[in-house]
């Protein structure tokens, strides 16, 4: 039950149309981004870099992240994706 939600996470991610443009922009932030410990600097850094905010932040992080635009709070998951963040999002 766990490994396909895993999975998911390492897969290459689909992504709507209406969001390449800002998936896209996080991919690039997110890979340059240096590491951050907690969510909330993490969060900060790539709205600050990215430049987005609102639904198209929210639902590319969560594609990018998770590869589903429904998931649990990202805050949540992060502790365990922060070592991983470049290879989620390749």
């Amino acid at each position: 039950e766990l490994r396909p939600k895993i999975e998911a996470i390492f897969a290459p991610k689909v992504i709507p149309t209406e969001l390449t443009e800002p998936a896209e922009t996080l991919r690039k932030v997110i890979v340059k981004a240096p590491y951050m410990e907690s969510f909330e600097e993490f969060e900060a850094h790539i709205k600050n870099e990215s430049g987005l905010n609102g639904e198209a932040f929210d639902k590319s992080l969560r594609l990018l992240l998770t590869g589903a635009e429904e998931t649990p709070e990202i805050a949540a998951l992060y502790v365990h994706l922060k070592d991983f963040l470049g290879e989620i999002v390749k």
